[in-house]
Parts: C-alpha cells; sequence; structure tokens
C-alpha cells in the first residue's frame, strides 16, 4: 500500500493555521449553503441561482465535506471550490438575461469522447482537437467561462494560470498522470461544477458520500445547463467543438437529450489498467488532503463507480437509437496508430479527412510523446488487489467489447 502524500511547505503552513483557528473555537471554514451563496453574492454583486435544483448537490457537498476524513487544507479546498462554481451559476444566470442570442445558438455536431476514466480520453481528446477545424475549452475558460460584467479588465487566465500553478506544486506527481495548465484543453466534469452535481468534486477531493449520491441523481437538469454552456461556447467561435469526459459515459441518454447532434466516440481500454492507473490518480489527488489516510474507502469508491459507469453505459447501448451515434475505438489501438485511429472516427462520422488534417495531427504527437512529463507506474498490489479481481469484476465489460489483457 502506498504511503501518504503530505501537502508540501507552504501548504503544511495554511493547513496549520486553519487547524488552529479551528482549535480556538472559530469553525472556519464554514461549510454551510448560506454561507457559500453569501460569499458568491459579494463576489459577483448578483443574487439570482436561477433553477434551485443545484440546492440538493450543493447541500450534499457540504454535508460530506463536513464530516469527511479530510485535514483543514481539504475542508478549505472544497469551500473554495464551491464558493467558485457558486460564482460561476450565479454569472450564468445574470449573462443569459443579458445576452440571450448567444445561448440560442445551434451547435455543430459536436465530437464528444468519453469512457473510463485513465482509458485514454485525453490523449485522444486533445488529438482531435489539433485540427485546425476544431476548437477544444482549455481549462481557462471552462473554470472562468464568463468576462467581467462590469466592464473590468478580464484577468481570468491569469488567475487559472495561478490557481494550475499551485495544483501542481501541491502535487507535483499530477505532471505525469494529467498535466493540467491554463491552456490545456480539460474535460467537460469541470464545466458541469455550476449545477453541482459533477464528478469534479469526487476527483478534487475525498468525497465517498458525495460521490454515492451523484452516481444516483437526476443528470437530466445539468445536462441541460451544461448544453446552454455548449451554445455560449459556440457563439465564440463557429468551429466544430471537441470535447471530453468520463462523466458522459454513463449519462448517454442525458447526453443525448441535451446535444442530439452529438458524435460520440467511446475509447475501450483493459480495466486492470484503468483500475490501477486511476487508483494511482486519486491517491495524488486526494492523500494529501485527508486524515487520516484511508486507501480501502477510496478504491472501493474508485471500483463502485467504474461499475457503475460502464453498467449504465451498457445498458443505454442497448437502445438501437443511441448505439448508431457512437464510434467505438480502443487504447492499444490509439498507442500504435493514433492517426490511423483518428482517421477510423472521421471515416465513421463522415467528416472531411485530408493530407493537412493527418499533417496537424502528426505534429501534435510528435510535440507530444508518450511520457513526456515523467512515466506514469502503478499496480494492483499498490491498492491492496489483484489484477484478477479486477477482471472478474469487469468480466462483462470485457466480453462485451473484446477486450485483451495486452492493453499497452
Amino acid at each position: 500500500m502506498l504511503k501518504q502524500d503530505k501537502p508540501p511547505f507552504p501548504f503544511s503552513m495554511i493547513n496549520a493555521g486553519v487547524g488552529l483557528i479551528n482549535r480556538l473555537g472559530i469553525k472556519y471554514p464554514a461549510l454551510t449553503a448560506d454561507d457559500i451563496k453569501h460569499r458568491a453574492e459579494k463576489a459577483t454583486g448578483l443574487t439570482d441561482f436561477g433553477d434551485p435544483h443545484y440546492m440538493e448537490g450543493l447541500e450534499v457537498l457540504l454535508a460530506d465535506a463536513r464530516t469527511a476524513a479530510m485535514n483543514p487544507f481539504g475542508r478549505l479546498t472544497v469551500h473554495l471550490q464551491a464558493i467558485a462554481y457558486a460564482q460561476t451559476r450565479l454569472e450564468w444566470v445574470e449573462v443569459q438575461k443579458q445576452q440571450p442570442a448567444a445561448f440560442a445558438t445551434p451547435l455543430q455536431p459536436p465530437l464528444i469522447v468519453l469512457g473510463w476514466p485513465r482509458s485514454g480520453t485525453t490523449v485522444l481528446h486533445r488529438l482531435l482537437a489539433a485540427d485546425p477545424a476544431h476548437q477544444a475549452i482549455p481549462a481557462w475558460r471552462l473554470i472562468k467561462p464568463f468576462p467581467p460584467l462590469d466592464g473590468r479588465p478580464d484577468k481570468r487566465h491569469r488567475f487559472v494560470a495561478q490557481q494550475m500553478k499551485m495544483l501542481n506544486q501541491l502535487k507535483p506527481a499530477l505532471a505525469s498522470k494529467h498535466l493540467i495548465t491554463a491552456d490545456t484543453p480539460e474535460e467537460c466534469m469541470t464545466a458541469q461544477g455550476m449545477s453541482f452535481n459533477s464528478i469534479v468534486f469526487y476527483a478534487s477531493a475525498p468525497l465517498f458520500e458525495y460521490m454515492e449520491w451523484h452516481l444516483q441523481a437526476d443528470l437530466s437538469k445539468m445536462y441541460a445547463e451544461y448544453a446552454s454552456l455548449l451554445r455560449w461556447y459556440q457563439a465564440a467561435d463557429a468551429r466544430r467543438l471537441v470535447l471530453k469526459s468520463p462523466s458522459h459515459t454513463p449519462a448517454l441518454r442525458e447526453l443525448l437529450t441535451a446535444v442530439p447532434n452529438a458524435m460520440i466516440v467511446h475509447i475501450h481500454r483493459d480495466p486492470v489498467k484503468v483500475t490501477n492507473s486511476l487508483n494511482s490518480l486519486f491517491h495524488t489527488n486526494h492523500s494529501c488532503l485527508m486524515r487520516p489516510y484511508i486507501p480501502p474507502k477510496m478504491v472501493d469508491c474508485n471500483l463502485q463507480m467504474l461499475d457503475s459507469l460502464m453498467q449504465r453505459n451498457m445498458a443505454a447501448r442497448d437502445d438501437a437509437a443511441i448505439k448508431h451515434t457512437i464510434c467505438d475505438v480502443y487504447h492499444d489501438d490509439l498507442v500504435a496508430d493514433p492517426i490511423g485511429t483518428a482517421q477510423k472516427i472521421y471515416t465513421h462520422f463522415g467528416l472531411t479527412w485530408t493530407d493537412d488534417t493527418a499533417a496537424n495531427l502528426q505534429q501534435y504527437m510528435t510535440d507530444n510523446p508518450r511520457h513526456k512529463h515523467g512515466a506514469h507506474r502503478y499496480s494492483a498490489a499498490d491498492f491492496g488487489l489483484t489484477d484478477a479481481q479486477i477482471r472478474e469484476r469487469f468480466a462483462p465489460y470485457i466480453e462485451r467489447f473484446g477486450l485483451s489483457q495486452g492493453d499497452k
């Protein structure tokens, strides 16, 4: 079993400082919905949060954060994240009032990559985004979709760049597992945070009870709000959106209801590699925020998440109307022949493929070789599992999609 990652200095000093404040009897941060909403309203000068459906997720999130096995810095992380998403929600409601035409923009059929986390979604997403005919949404625009509404200078990029610098200082091992900068194309789960019904909160902190709630929650209103954000992005740039998130995997029905012209690319990978890589990533994301460190609880939650994602996905794919919208590709094919894998997707959906397309995608692969930021090493034994246990648990998925044990 891996040892806990400790927060580096100066984060350990923040941890100690917040802990001291708590020991003096001062409850900080105040993990209540009223406090989160008040701080978001004060920061924006706005008060309309729109449809109150988001309150259920916010209440579950904060209740879990109050009792979860987290250190003071972990609770502060959740507090700040919740305020940021509440601010985004206020801005989203206000911008719709000010610029309704932008949210009525028709979507070009977007390419949406999904699949289990750690199955190759990031590489495939960024590869497809290298086509100049496409646009992916960089992290800074997903985290901060709306410019200042009062005419102040737009400092969103600088703000998010500073956030990403701090994140990579807090979690230095993250670079070899999932490098994030302000400018890298990122996951749709980030945009879904303003609905407070998103995997983004569990990806950021060890919120096991929140994740259990999310896996059973109704996603329809969240996807309606997500689609409105896509129209906002499309209004600013007419090129085809290329999107991705493992969080779409169990939500094919909700996704296609909200974005009926979506072209879905589902990438598959050996569940052993997926599970072990996911546990390693979440060890990095969670362990420096936990007290005490409880790896088995994280492993159990991850297994339940993978199970739920794929069970719901396979059930939806039994519907012929959904099945025809999907192009299946495989991680080992992507590693062996990334350009051929991309061309298969273009052919499947009737997209234009030229020599320039191939050259642009090849240039991306040349500039971003595998393990560019370090090799990511992991094993089942690191987390108290065996490869055989994982294969047995996910045998129906392995059989349905013809996955081999020789995946790279």
